[in-house]
């Protein structure tokens, strides 16, 4: 962002995205306040906000989702990054209307009635709001068909700001990164390697499902840049690290991690593999219903989409705007499943 200091709100400062953000931010001598809800406090949670904390970030565990929690550090404020996420155990639409929209609603209510402008909303979306696009290449311009409720509820999200900031003549920028990879353990594809999954892994030989993938780096040090060019206003755009990626090879990764076996069979289209996720992910999720059990899911439920999807998106617009992915991420998707099976020993 240059020399001059900017004042920023990230919102979501527990998420992979928010914390490193706040990293960032802070280490550039940018005064950062960090903003977590009190409830979304697991063990990679508090990790995260120790480590934004550390770097210089002002963290607070509030609850963004009521209104007006934002209005006292509002005034003065140049960027605004939006980067929430709910907890792995909690993705029902209920708990994402909480956690994103609410969050994102009130912060604009707020904007118009203190009549306040930053420089800047920037919100961390996701290349899962697009779908299933067998066989094509996915820009900016192609409808959202979003298959899961986290994808349902940023494409909601995505309206909302484009709707709301375009009356209050706010810019906004929109990035939707790939699944995201790097050292952090918590990362859903890390999920690949828990320690309930069976010790072999089928995997499907038909046509290779493409996984977009993004570096967390890249996604932080984007959102950075497009928000600084004024020009670049009131734009979406796509990031992952521009190469492909299967999921029969991720899932290969995996087992290496886990010193475990894989099979390949015939019969299992990457489709299939995706609906069996989901079955399992269901079975998990009304188990924990019963027993009234949090921690960390048997599958992520963005895995089942991430590995079933084939999806392939353009960057061209991201390169237009003068921004280059700087890290292959499969390399680094191997050390965050390493970080994560380090975490289950520790």
């Amino acid at each position: 962002m240059g020399s001059r200091s900017y004042r920023c709100i990230v919102v979501g400062a527990g998420s992979a995205v928010g914390s490193r953000l706040c990293r960032l931010l802070s280490r550039r001598d940018h005064p950062v306040i960090g903003l977590e809800h009190p409830e979304a406090m697991n063990p990679w949670e508090q990790r995260r906000l120790a480590l934004a904390s550390e770097a210089g970030a002002r963290v607070e565990a509030r609850d963004v989702s009521e209104a007006g929690a934002l209005e006292a550090d509002l005034p003065g404020t140049d960027f605004v990054f939006l980067a929430s996420r709910p907890r792995p155990a909690d993705r029902t639409w209920k708990g994402l209307w909480r956690t994103v929209l609410l969050p994102t609603r009130h912060l604009l209510d707020s904007l118009e009635r203190m009549g306040i402008r930053p420089r800047r909303v920037v919100v961390i979306s996701s290349a899962t709001v697009m779908g299933s696009r067998p066989g094509t290449v996915v820009t900016e311009e192609d409808a959202p068909s979003p298959r899961t409720l986290l994808a349902r509820a940023l494409v909601l999200q995505e309206h909302l700001v484009r709707r709301r900031c375009q009356a209050l003549e706010i810019p906004y920028t929109i990035l939707r990164p790939g699944h995201l990879v790097g050292s952090d353990p918590g990362l859903p594809l890390a999920l690949l390697i828990h320690r309930a999954w069976p010790p072999i892994l089928p995997l499907p030989t038909g046509n290779p499902v493409r996984v977009p993938l993004a570096h967390l780096d890249d996604v932080c040090e984007a959102a950075l840049h497009l928000a600084k060019y004024p020009g670049l206003a009131n734009r979406t755009f796509f990031l992952t690290d521009g190469e492909h990626h299967d999921a029969a090879s991720l899932l290969r990764q995996a087992a290496g991690v886990r010193k475990g076996a894989t099979v390949d069979l015939s019969v299992l289209s990457p489709r299939m593999l995706g609906d069996l996720l989901r079955v399992v992910q269901w079975m998990d999720q009304r188990i924990r219903e019963a027993l009234k059990r949090e921690g960390t899911p048997l599958v992520d439920p963005d895995l089942p989409e991430a590995l079933s999807a084939d999806l392939s998106v353009s960057i061209a617009a991201l390169r237009e705007a003068g921004f280059q992915p700087g890290r292959g991420s499969a390399g680094f998707l191997l050390e965050g499943l390493k970080g994560f099976e380090d975490s289950f020993r520790a």
